[in-house]
């Protein structure tokens, strides 16, 4: 890498997986055309001096890399956090870091320049939408589901759902909740309107919604079934 171009140093995070996803493989498929190899780095499953050893190697071939760095976020010590970041700054090599949901203010805080910030928003309106089924009336939730479904499109809202059912079922069994504290006792309350064999029936259903319009195998649109998966949410006792 030329001397007087700097390293990158990007940050991707929010709760709109699509887009960020899609953000990310532009930058992947280009770092690919300029020859540089990519090394993903699971901090969930490498110890700190992995860590520090795999910043101090080098392609095979003296390619220039672009470092991605999964699961940052899941890093609870700020002094751990801090020591990784100054020894990623002091790399030659590129840095592409992705959190999985939204960046903490305290965590925001530690990604001053050289790193370039990216957040990755959905509408508000889509989490009233999940946080109201079954809680709100059918009336408010289908008003909800409406306006979301404006905002964003069909199947990224099929899977905020599946993804909020199976956080209703880890808040309902009692299993790890990945979700944020705040949010943890909103789901609790929401889980205690549904029994375990619901919640699962419906991941069924959708999973079942998917693959009957993906095959072409149902006349049904995906809003008229999803209809259908709403009003039959408020039918069950």
């Amino acid at each position: 890498m030329p001397a007087s171009v700097s390293p990158l140093r990007q940050v991707l995070h929010g709760e709109d997986e699509l887009q960020r996803s899609r953000f990310e493989q532009t930058i992947l498929t280009a770092a690919q055309e300029q020859g540089k190899d990519i090394v993903t780095i699971d901090l969930n499953s490498i110890s700190a001096g992995e860590f520090t050893e795999l910043l101090g190697t080098t392609s095979l071939f003296g390619a220039a890399r672009l470092l991605r760095i999964n699961n940052l976020e899941k890093i609870r010590s700020s002094k751990t956090l801090t020591v990784y970041l100054e020894q990623v700054l002091n790399s030659a090599d590129d840095v592409l870091v992705i959190i999985q949901g939204k960046l903490t203010p305290a965590k925001k805080k530690l990604f001053s320049k050289p790193w370039q910030v990216r957040e990755f928003s959905l509408p508000a309106v889509l989490f009233d939408f999940l946080e109201a089924i079954k809680v709100k009336p059918i009336h408010e939730t289908f008003a909800l589901y409406r306006q979301a479904l404006e905002d964003g499109s069909e199947w990224g809202l099929h899977s905020l759902v599946a993804r909020q059912f199976r956080l209703l079922l880890a808040a309902k069994t009692g299993a790890k909740v990945a979700a944020p504290p705040f949010a943890q006792n909103k789901l609790r309350s929401q889980a205690q309107k549904f029994t375990v064999a619901e919640i699962t029936q419906n991941l069924h259903t959708l999973y079942d919604i998917e693959r009957a319009i993906k095959s072409g195998s149902t006349p049904l649109s995906w809003s008229q079934q999803f209809d259908i998966l709403l009003t039959r949410l408020y039918q069950q006792p």
